[in-house]
């Protein structure tokens, strides 16, 4: 199941070559994914990136809700 996962997530490699001589190419690994799978590296990059002020706005959320369900016993 985990390598199924990682086929998933990873996608299909292919070369990229260059059917008209004047069109370049650059040398590589490409990688075609699954719409699924390009919405999860979406949101994966997103969290790497902006950590640092999600957890804090989840933290005060979450603090908003207890006060609230507080307040109102």
């Amino acid at each position: 199941m985990i390598n199924f996962i990682k086929r998933w997530y990873e996608g299909e490699q292919y070369y990229p070559f260059a059917d008209h001589p004047e069109v370049p190419v650059f040398p590589g690994i490409r990688y075609r994914r699954h719409w699924s799978s390009r919405l999860a590296h979406i949101v994966v990059e997103f969290y790497l990136k902006e950590w640092k002020w999600l957890w804090p706005l989840l933290v005060a959320i979450v603090g908003i809700i207890v006060a609230i369900g507080k307040a109102k016993n």
